[in-house]
Order: C-alpha cells, then sequence, then structure tokens
C-alpha cells in the first residue's frame, strides 16, 4: 500500500516561486517532490481559513472517496463520505 500526499502551499505576494513565501516559510521550504498534487493559494502563512485552500481539501477528500468506494452503476450510495462510515460504530460517524 502507497501513501499518496498533496501540498497546499500558501505565498503571500506576487513575487515568483523561488523567492516566495507566506511571511514564515518559504515556497522552497514548503515544496515537497512526489506530491500527486500542490495548490498554490495567495494568502498569509494560516492558510486554513482561506477559501481557495479549504475547496482544495474538500477535493482531495471528494478524489479520495472515490478511490476507496467507487460510485455504483446505480449511482446511489457509494463514492460519498458517508458511504464510507456505513458500517463504523454509531460513535464514529460524521
Amino acid at each position: 500500500m502507497s501513501v499518496e500526499g498533496y501540498s497546499i502551499i500558501a505565498v503571500d505576494g506576487d513575487e515568483p516561486l523561488d523567492q516566495a513565501s507566506d511571511g514564515v516559510v518559504k515556497y522552497s521550504g514548503a515544496h515537497l517532490d512526489g506530491m500527486v498534487s500542490e495548490k498554490i493559494v495567495r494568502s498569509g502563512h494560516s492558510v486554513q481559513s482561506n477559501p481557495e485552500a479549504i475547496e482544495e481539501v474538500r477535493r482531495i477528500l471528494h478524489a479520495h472517496a472515490a478511490k476507496v468506494s467507487p460510485i455504483s452503476k446505480s449511482g446511489q450510495g457509494q463514492g460519498t463520505l458517508p458511504f464510507l462510515f456505513h458500517n463504523a460504530p454509531q460513535w464514529r460517524r460524521p
């Protein structure tokens, strides 16, 4: 089993990436080779509240859910996050 990595990197300003930072971490320090995807978000260091970053996390979760549980031919149930928790104990369900 392999682990997939995704990067969401904040960059504050319009500098070229080799000079860019989020005010705390330089892009060159945040960039990791071998990621499935890398999303650059124009933001300061606390990128987690940025709508663009939130949407990227959502995209990644939906892509993962579709891999784990592809949509059935009927199009019902599978491929959604609630379906992944169907057999989970009640206390673990979202």
